[in-house]
């Protein structure tokens, strides 16, 4: 196609005059990308805006576009049957029509509308064939953004991260707790505005993206297996550069039996003791990522069958929606010079004043937040919280560390949990060696190279009088019970997991000896 000089826009007045009205009036720039919505979508990826004067078709374009990119928007736009001529702006108009376009794209879509478009296997596959034949640009950000969360929710990822170097942008998977790249040299411009995508799907403003953490929730339904599901993802972001950080994390139901968490029998008449106690604080410890909230979650569901319960959660944000108790989502306003542990203060005492029986709180983050947990257990509340370490004699360790008396920390405590996840072979391909049994990487059709899932290994110790006893001394050593590494082995020993998830532990434990 070739560019109409006669009708090219070189009075910069003109250009001007028409550019302003349209960035002053949202509803003429909407009007104008709905006129030709689908190209509008794919320009948009590259940069540019097509829109209706004086009855010829427009193309806004920057200043500094190189001759590869004019051609590919020329070959986009070659089939519509009007006279075409470009405008020449400046970077910063086009930054500023992008903006304004990408709110557009996302309110003028179905998911924004009703919530009730469906994303399932026949749009995944129509974008992965555009994808593999004319590259990202061929798809709209939307599109492909919906397209990333369909395959993410497919393949069973627990967690998606977008980075950023400056020159490419990567995609990836962490699948069964190992980090996987999926997506490669995504163009640096394509994957702001998919970052940006994945904000508006969360209702937030992306500029804020470039100024502060983001924390919002993206709800979508899909077509799984036949069945149509919403699912919720959690969406959080971090200024970086050259762009935010993304991770995105499926939010899809918990573990709600106690049983499928992967505690031994044993482990689990502990469990249930503990649950039993009307008062006292239990901690469940293990790094990011390591199932504490499943085995909340699933407590939480035994006790919630209690009606007499008034049960008050207190989360940042709410992981887990729940109509059978009260839940405080812990939101720090833009400019809130409060910190966020602050917050947490207000936040357990606000809970305190509401009468509560069980108090679910979402982690001990300081001295203050730990000393008002014990004078509510002491008080007669029941506290379920989790904390951040290795193992259940790191969290006495950090307790003491905080500086509260050792003798409230063993009068408020009635149980200790910590665990970590390991993947689970699956039992129709695994490979057994004279070490034990291993993963087949290359998978059958009932696993993903061999996985099928992750289970827990945990240590949980109730605080009776001669474990009380052993805390106020100081002495932990005197506290038994089975540790992480000896559930591990029993596991191995089953042919549960592969025994190479035993080298794996002991390096993670000697990094944290480290410290």
């Amino acid at each position: 196609m070739e560019i109409n000089k006669e009708y090219m826009l070189n009075s910069q007045q003109n250009q001007n005059d028409y550019i302003d009205f349209i960035l002053k009036n949202p509803s003429k720039l909407k009007a104008e990308y709905e006129k030709y919505k689908h190209y509008n979508d794919i320009l948009f990826n590259n940069s540019a805006f097509i829109f209706e004067y004086k009855n010829s078709i427009c193309c806004i374009v920057s200043s500094n576009i190189d001759i590869n990119r004019l051609n590919k928007i020329k070959k986009i736009i070659g089939n519509i049957n009007k006279t075409h001529f470009f405008v020449n702006v400046s970077e910063e108009t086009i930054n500023l029509l992008n903006r304004n376009i990408e709110r557009i794209m996302y309110e003028s879509s179905s998911v924004y509308i009703n919530r009730k478009e469906i994303i399932d296997n026949i749009f995944y596959n129509e974008i992965q064939s555009k994808i593999q034949q004319d590259g990202y640009d061929s798809v709209s950000v939307l599109d492909f953004s919906k397209y990333i969360l369909y395959d993410f929710l497919h393949i069973g990822g627990s967690d998606l991260h977008l980075h950023s170097s400056k020159t490419k942008g990567m995609i990836k998977y962490r699948i069964n707790g190992i980090l996987e790249l999926k997506h490669d040299n995504i163009p640096l411009d394509y994957m702001q505005k998919l970052i940006h995508s994945f904000c508006l799907l969360g209702n937030k403003d992306h500029v804020e993206m470039y100024h502060e953490d983001i924390s919002t929730t993206i709800k979508m339904n899909f077509g799984l297996a036949g069945n149509i599901k919403q699912v919720e993802f959690r969406f959080q972001s971090s200024p970086a550069i050259p762009l935010p950080v993304v991770v995105i994390r499926s939010q899809q139901s918990p573990i709600r039996d106690i049983t499928k968490i992967g505690f031994l029998p044993e482990q689990l008449d502990v469990i249930y003791s503990i649950i039993k106690k009307d008062s006292g604080i239990f901690i469940v410890a293990g790094p990011t990522g390591s199932g504490k909230t499943n085995t909340l979650e699933s407590i939480m569901a035994i006790i919630e069958q209690e009606e007499e319960k008034h049960i008050i959660e207190v989360g940042d944000p709410i992981e887990v929606e729940s109509e059978y108790r009260t839940q405080i989502n812990i939101t720090r306003k833009q400019n809130d010079l409060e910190t966020k542990e602050k917050l947490y203060e207000k936040a357990f005492l606000s809970c305190l004043r509401l009468d509560p029986d069980v108090i679910y709180f979402t982690e001990l983050r300081s001295k203050n937040v730990v000393s008002i947990a014990i004078n509510a257990s002491l008080s007669g509340h029941k506290v379920y919280t989790t904390i951040h370490s290795a193992n259940i004699k790191e969290i006495i360790t950090r307790l003491y560390r905080f500086g509260i008396e050792v003798d409230l920390i063993a009068r408020s405590i009635v149980g200790l949990s910590a665990q970590r996840l390991v993947r689970v072979l699956c039992d129709n391909c695994k490979i057994q060696r004279k070490e034990g049994y291993i993963q087949n990487s290359n998978g059958c059709n009932m696993c993903i190279k061999g996985i099928i899932g992750r289970t827990a290994i945990a240590e949980v110790i109730e605080i009776n009088e001669r474990n009380r006893q052993a805390l106020q001394n100081r002495d932990i050593d005197k506290i038994k019970y089975k540790t992480m590494k000896e559930v591990l082995l029993e596991k191995i020993k089953k042919g549960q997991v592969s025994y190479t998830e035993l080298l794996v532990f002991e390096e993670k434990d000697e990094y944290i000896n480290l410290f």
